[in-house]
Protein backbone atom coordinates (compact mmCIF):
# COMPACT_ATOMS: atom_id res chain seq x y z
CA UNK A 1 0.00 0.00 0.00
CA UNK A 2 2.79 2.56 -0.14
CA UNK A 3 4.18 2.45 -4.36
CA UNK A 4 6.92 5.29 -3.70
CA UNK A 5 8.17 3.09 -1.01
CA UNK A 6 7.97 -0.21 -3.21
CA UNK A 7 8.19 0.98 -6.36
CA UNK A 8 10.08 4.12 -6.78
CA UNK A 9 13.60 1.83 -6.89
CA UNK A 10 12.33 -0.20 -9.43
CA UNK A 11 11.21 3.36 -12.04
CA UNK A 12 9.78 0.50 -15.04
CA UNK A 13 8.02 -1.13 -12.23
CA UNK A 14 6.31 2.19 -10.48
CA UNK A 15 5.34 3.02 -13.98
CA UNK A 16 2.99 0.19 -14.95
CA UNK A 17 1.96 0.73 -10.76
CA UNK A 18 0.95 4.75 -11.56
CA UNK A 19 -1.04 3.62 -14.69
CA UNK A 20 -2.61 0.16 -13.37
CA UNK A 21 -3.83 2.46 -10.32
CA UNK A 22 -4.74 5.78 -12.82
CA UNK A 23 -7.25 2.66 -15.11
CA UNK A 24 -8.58 1.76 -11.42
CA UNK A 25 -9.34 5.36 -10.29
CA UNK A 26 -10.65 5.78 -14.15
CA UNK A 27 -12.64 2.49 -13.37
CA UNK A 28 -13.90 3.56 -10.03
CA UNK A 29 -14.82 6.84 -11.09
CA UNK A 30 -17.38 5.58 -13.87
CA UNK A 31 -18.95 3.13 -11.36
CA UNK A 32 -19.24 5.97 -8.86
CA UNK A 33 -21.17 7.99 -11.45
CA UNK A 34 -23.62 5.32 -13.07
CA UNK A 35 -24.57 5.18 -9.94
CA UNK A 36 -24.92 0.59 -9.79
CA UNK A 37 -22.15 0.39 -7.07
CA UNK A 38 -25.05 -0.97 -4.87
CA UNK A 39 -26.68 -3.23 -7.32
CA UNK A 40 -23.03 -4.87 -7.75
CA UNK A 41 -21.74 -5.09 -4.35
CA UNK A 42 -19.06 -2.33 -5.39
CA UNK A 43 -17.63 -0.91 -2.38
CA UNK A 44 -15.35 1.41 -2.84
CA UNK A 45 -14.18 2.20 0.48
CA UNK A 46 -14.40 -0.95 2.21
CA UNK A 47 -10.32 -1.84 2.24
CA UNK A 48 -9.32 1.41 3.27
CA UNK A 49 -7.28 1.92 0.18
CA UNK A 50 -7.08 5.72 -0.88
CA UNK A 51 -6.77 5.29 -4.92
CA UNK A 52 -6.46 9.18 -5.36
CA UNK A 53 -3.21 9.25 -3.12
CA UNK A 54 -1.53 6.47 -3.93
CA UNK A 55 1.29 7.03 -7.00
CA UNK A 56 4.75 6.15 -7.34
CA UNK A 57 5.40 8.88 -9.30
CA UNK A 58 2.65 10.54 -10.86
CA UNK A 59 -1.38 10.63 -10.49
CA UNK A 60 -1.24 12.94 -13.62
CA UNK A 61 -2.21 10.34 -16.57
CA UNK A 62 0.08 12.58 -19.15
CA UNK A 63 2.60 11.82 -17.26
CA UNK A 64 2.34 8.43 -16.84
CA UNK A 65 2.14 7.72 -20.17
CA UNK A 66 4.97 9.45 -21.52
CA UNK A 67 7.00 7.92 -18.51
CA UNK A 68 5.64 4.52 -20.10
CA UNK A 69 6.58 5.27 -23.50
CA UNK A 70 10.38 6.39 -22.08
CA UNK A 71 11.02 3.23 -20.11
CA UNK A 72 8.73 1.10 -23.39
CA UNK A 73 11.89 2.68 -25.73
CA UNK A 74 14.72 1.75 -23.21
CA UNK A 75 13.24 -1.59 -22.44
CA UNK A 76 12.17 -2.65 -25.96
CA UNK A 77 14.11 -4.37 -28.81
CA UNK A 78 17.03 -6.19 -26.58
CA UNK A 79 15.58 -10.08 -26.82
CA UNK A 80 12.02 -11.38 -26.84
CA UNK A 81 11.36 -11.01 -22.92
CA UNK A 82 12.16 -7.59 -23.18
CA UNK A 83 9.61 -6.52 -26.48
CA UNK A 84 7.43 -8.53 -24.85
CA UNK A 85 7.55 -6.21 -21.31
CA UNK A 86 7.51 -3.55 -23.86
CA UNK A 87 4.28 -4.64 -25.46
CA UNK A 88 2.73 -4.41 -21.81
CA UNK A 89 3.81 -1.29 -20.52
CA UNK A 90 2.05 -0.07 -24.14
CA UNK A 91 -0.70 -1.77 -22.98
CA UNK A 92 -1.48 -0.45 -19.76
CA UNK A 93 -0.65 2.84 -20.83
CA UNK A 94 -3.10 2.58 -23.80
CA UNK A 95 -5.83 1.12 -21.68
CA UNK A 96 -5.28 3.48 -19.23
CA UNK A 97 -5.38 6.74 -21.67
CA UNK A 98 -8.66 5.28 -22.91
CA UNK A 99 -10.39 4.64 -19.80
CA UNK A 100 -9.56 8.50 -18.95
CA UNK A 101 -10.51 9.81 -21.95
CA UNK A 102 -14.02 8.13 -21.54
CA UNK A 103 -14.53 9.86 -18.17
CA UNK A 104 -15.25 12.83 -20.07
CA UNK A 105 -17.63 13.43 -22.59
CA UNK A 106 -16.64 16.25 -25.40
CA UNK A 107 -15.94 14.91 -28.92
CA UNK A 108 -11.92 15.26 -28.14
CA UNK A 109 -12.33 13.06 -25.74
CA UNK A 110 -14.29 10.52 -27.84
CA UNK A 111 -11.48 10.45 -30.65
CA UNK A 112 -8.93 9.57 -28.28
CA UNK A 113 -10.33 7.03 -26.58
CA UNK A 114 -11.13 5.22 -29.90
CA UNK A 115 -7.49 5.88 -31.23
CA UNK A 116 -6.15 4.45 -27.33
CA UNK A 117 -8.42 1.36 -27.65
CA UNK A 118 -7.85 0.93 -31.51
CA UNK A 119 -4.01 1.17 -30.14
CA UNK A 120 -5.00 -1.89 -27.34
CA UNK A 121 -7.09 -4.08 -29.73
CA UNK A 122 -3.05 -3.18 -31.84
CA UNK A 123 -1.24 -4.58 -28.72
CA UNK A 124 -3.08 -7.54 -27.50
CA UNK A 125 -3.16 -8.82 -31.47
CA UNK A 126 0.50 -8.55 -31.29
CA UNK A 127 1.11 -10.56 -28.71
CA UNK A 128 -1.69 -13.26 -29.81
CA UNK A 129 0.61 -13.15 -33.08
CA UNK A 130 3.67 -13.53 -30.94
CA UNK A 131 2.07 -16.47 -29.13
CA UNK A 132 0.61 -18.09 -32.27
CA UNK A 133 4.49 -17.61 -34.07
CA UNK A 134 6.08 -19.75 -30.89
CA UNK A 135 3.79 -22.98 -31.32
CA UNK A 136 0.27 -24.12 -30.18
CA UNK A 137 1.86 -25.22 -26.95
CA UNK A 138 3.07 -21.37 -25.46
CA UNK A 139 0.00 -20.03 -26.78
CA UNK A 140 -1.94 -22.36 -25.32
CA UNK A 141 0.18 -22.28 -21.33
CA UNK A 142 0.31 -18.37 -22.03
CA UNK A 143 -3.48 -17.67 -22.25
CA UNK A 144 -4.79 -20.51 -19.64
CA UNK A 145 -4.41 -17.16 -17.00
CA UNK A 146 -7.91 -15.84 -19.19
CA UNK A 147 -10.10 -19.13 -18.99
CA UNK A 148 -12.94 -18.67 -16.52
CA UNK A 149 -12.46 -22.80 -16.14
CA UNK A 150 -9.30 -23.08 -15.19
CA UNK A 151 -9.69 -20.28 -12.43
CA UNK A 152 -12.85 -22.67 -11.08
CA UNK A 153 -10.65 -25.32 -10.26
CA UNK A 154 -8.99 -23.78 -7.66
CA UNK A 155 -12.79 -22.93 -5.72
CA UNK A 156 -12.97 -26.46 -3.67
Amino acid sequence: QDPPRHAAPMPVFGAFVDAYLATCRAARAALMHANIFDDEDFLPGMFGIDLDARAAFSTKPSEIFDSLARHRKAVGGKDAASCRAARRLEFIGEYMMALTALARSDDKARAAARRHTEACLRVVREMRAELEAGGADDSAAALRCFDASFNRKLVP
